[in-house]
């Protein structure tokens, strides 16, 4: 590109144009030479910006990786960042695959929930602590025998908000989940068990109030990653808790007859890298707050592979949502 006619030209009109301005402004820059060293830097600068405006120029489509070139011979399939189309179709034709082998993993799990025979995540708690002489191998080979159909754990979840939506024909389900807003972990509230009991309280006035205790272990998968399918919904004034949604194209008359009994399976591949750990959580009562609370969050660290609806009557599946790309990282 230096080599041209065009830019020693253009390059000797600049450096002539930039003597005949230097010598303009040597007396009166003589004593402010930071300001000459700019004026002289802005029109190395024009050369530059000349240069990269010449036809023969490679300029790069903006938002892409792809550059295009505007002189002769130019081909797409020279530049390093192209996709190739061939690239794309093997990548769309493993997506489909993938999406058909969890749904045959997905219609494998749901008679093992129908039939109780899956194991609840309070019994796989239990089970998750590597003991002081297993080795790495028995530990996993232990897990692995405790997971259903394609390695993954499968776990009933109840959501807390079941809705049609009539004008857009979508169920609305919404699902218990502790996050920050710049957290990478979301915390699904999968299963608890709580125990409440009462007692009198006292204070140091000698007034007395019923108290209303609350302990035991709340079980979460950490979700390590969110496919786009499901939303961040931010705590309010109204719900004080974080929420992911989850939006299902339904026709209103399948809606209908099934939103009294849907059944919502999630399906996840368990981090055995991430020890599990707890968190208590621990509230002293007051006069005013008469409750006190004493509870264990048990946290697994964990990666969805999908989330399946179905008819808890029948264990027909009516939907499997997955994002294989996702699950692949």
């Amino acid at each position: 590109m230096s080599g041209s006619p065009g830019y020693a030209k253009i390059l000797r009109l600049r450096l002539f144009n930039a003597m005949i301005s230097i010598q303009a402004l040597q007396t009166r820059m003589r004593e402010n030479r930071f300001a000459f060293a700019l004026v002289f830097l802005s029109l190395l600068v024009g050369c530059r910006t000349q240069d990269l405006s010449s036809e023969s120029t490679r300029w790069r489509l903006p938002g892409t990786g792809l550059s295009q070139a505007s002189g002769k011979g130019s081909s797409n399939a020279n530049l390093p960042h192209e996709e190739r189309q061939e690239d794309i179709e093997l990548r769309e034709k493993h997506r489909v695959d993938k999406l058909k082998e969890l749904e045959l993993y997905a219609r494998a799990a749901l008679p093992l929930v129908g039939m109780d025979r899956a194991i609840r995540v309070q019994d796989l708690w239990n089970r998750l602590p590597r003991g002081e002489f297993e080795s790495q191998v028995d530990y996993h080979n232990r897990i692995t025998s405790l997971l259903g159909p394609g390695g993954f754990f499968y776990s009933p979840v109840a959501p807390q908000v079941i809705r049609y939506d009539l004008d857009r024909e979508v169920l609305r389900l919404e699902f218990s989940c502790h996050f920050q807003l710049l957290d990478n972990d979301y915390h699904l509230k999968v299963a608890e068990d709580l125990h409440q009991t009462t007692y009198t309280g006292q204070n140091i006035f000698g007034v007395r109030r019923e108290i209303d205790r609350m302990t035991g272990r709340i079980y979460f998968f950490v979700l390590e990653n969110l496919p786009g399918w499901l939303k961040k919904r931010q705590a309010s004034h109204e719900d004080l808790e974080n929420r992911l949604s989850l939006f299902v194209p339904l026709k209103p008359d399948q809606a209908k007859a099934i939103k009294e009994h849907l059944g919502v399976l999630w399906a996840v591949s368990l981090s055995l890298d991430r020890v599990p750990w707890t968190e208590e959580l621990h509230a002293e009562p007051t006069f005013r707050n008469p409750f006190d609370t004493h509870l264990i969050e048990c946290c697994m660290g964990t990666n969805l592979a999908m989330v399946i609806l179905y008819d808890r009557r029948t264990g027909e599946l009516i939907r499997m949502l997955a994002d294989p790309d996702l699950l692949d990282t």
